[in-house]
This record gives structure tokens, sequence and C-alpha cells, in this order.
């Protein structure tokens, strides 16, 4: 996946939707299923959505070592269906040619000078990259004091792919 600029930026749109699970958590639910966009547990789904998991389908494995198996489950919302009576199922975001000049403002607003592109794609990738440098920076002292040794970025990539 490190490797592949196409695969990690379907990686990258995956986590965008995903973004209240952790990166290890990420990693597995891309790999299991690379279109899902909204995951939650068996009980999520059956008790605070009323969505029943459809028949025949596999869950998404997470690793869970307060578990005895080792093991959890999350389902995608393609796995599941709304009870009849109460059931709805949730609105996933989608970018809008509307909502592109509040994105821009909003990134400029965040982070001053915005690199000025012709598509919001290329200013976000732009002007990530700034955002990015001190966020590896944070990583890397915590994986040097986890692990021991100095690794790049794309060693603990290559570990969970």
């Amino acid at each position: 996946m490190v490797g592949d600029v196409k695969r990690w930026k379907e990686f990258l749109q995956s986590t965008a939707f995903l973004y209240r699970y952790s990166f290890p958590d990420q990693i597995l639910i891309y790999a299991q299923k690379t279109n899902a966009t909204a995951c939650a547990d068996y009980e999520t789904w059956n008790e605070k959505v009323y969505c029943y998991i459809k028949r025949g389908e596999q869950g998404i494995a997470l690793i869970d070592k307060t578990k005895r198996s080792g093991l959890r489950y999350v389902f995608d919302v393609t796995s599941v269906e709304p009870y009849k009576d109460k059931g709805k199922l949730p609105n996933i975001w989608q970018m809008k040619e509307e909502y592109r000049d509040t994105i821009y403002q909003s990134l400029k607003d965040s982070y001053g000078s915005v690199v000025k592109t012709a598509s919001l794609e290329e200013k976000s990738i732009a002007n990530s990259s700034p955002i990015g440098k001190g966020h590896c920076k944070q990583v890397g002292s915590a994986v040097y004091r986890i692990v021991g040794s100095v690794c790049r970025i794309s060693d603990i990539f290559a570990v969970w792919v």
C-alpha cells in the first residue's frame, strides 16, 4: 500500500469516513473491505441505529486484546438494513461542489496562506504538507520511545500492510 500511490489515496479516502477508529483498525478495515464508509459493532447497529445485519454478511475483524478470542467484529453500513418501524441508515457525508468555497475558506482561516491551485483536492494536499511535518515529528518520537530504535514512517506503515 505504501509504495502504491493509488492504493494509498484509496486508504486515505476510507479513513476520512472511519476517523473514530485507531490507525491499526483503519488499516484492518481497509484490508478487509476497501469501500467501508460507516462501521459499527453488532450492538450499535442493533440497539442504537435500529438496523439488523443482513443474512450471510461477514464482520470485519479487528484486534481486541481484552477479548478471549482476541478479535472483535464491526459491520459496514452496506451489511445492514434498517428495521421497518424505526430504523434509519446513517447519512454519509459527500463532497458537493457548493461546499468547495466554504472548505477552502476554512482551510485558509485555520492554516494561514493557502496554496492557490485548481482543485480543492490539490489545495488539501498542498496545504497538508506543513501540517503533516509537525505530526510526523510527534509520531516519530512516540514510535522511538515505544520501539526503542529509529525507524522511518514508511517502515511503520509497512508493518501494518
